[in-house]
């Protein structure tokens, strides 16, 4: 029985860690969005107020070009938030962060219900542990890649925080990352 248990602790640091990886992930998605959301709202209401400004007047051709130049700016600014869709992956691994702790914490009740039981039992822990597992691999593959630096820093942080013992690792045959 202590090998089932065993497969369940090293199941729990993989949730820990893909709960915190993508955390980490989404947190800099949305860093991302507003990098780019904030100077594409400025640079189209200094757009916006200048031409209304210019309506009246014929300004110099300096302002002209630095009216048009920030139009650019703002323009693709605003493009490249459209085709990054930061937000919208920040919100998918949120989703799958908290479809990674619900499962941990399925673990966490596993391990406390079969941790020092008999051998009798482990027909029920194996069934219990298979469907956990059925549900990791779910995650897995309908979660967003993870940047291997942020899975790296995600696991660094959860093993300094006293989340686990050690190095924690991915169970055998499980991957990083889901769909891209």
């Amino acid at each position: 029985m202590d090998d089932v248990a065993q497969k369940a602790s090293e199941y729990l640091k993989y949730c820990i860690n893909k709960d915190n990886a993508h955390y980490l992930t989404a947190e800099r998605a949305l860093k991302w969005h507003n990098r780019l959301g904030i100077p594409a709202v400025v640079a189209g209401t200094i757009v916006s107020t200048s031409i209304f400004a210019t309506l009246e007047k014929n300004p110099a051709l300096g302002w002209k070009l630095a009216t048009g130049i920030i139009a650019l700016l703002a323009a693709v600014l605003a493009g490249l938030q459209t085709f990054l869709r930061s937000s919208e992956r920040a919100q998918k691994h949120v989703g799958a962060a908290i479809g990674y702790s619900q499962e941990r914490r399925r673990l966490e009740l596993f391990l406390l219900k079969y941790g020092q039981v008999e051998n009798s039992q482990r027909d029920a822990a194996l069934r219990e542990l298979s469907e956990i597992t059925s549900r990791l691999d779910e995650l897995d593959a309908m979660s967003l890649l993870i940047p291997t630096k942020l899975y790296d820093r995600a696991r660094l942080r959860s093993a300094s925080r006293g989340a686990m013992a050690g190095e924690a690792s991915q169970p055998s045959g499980a991957q990083r990352g889901g769909q891209a």
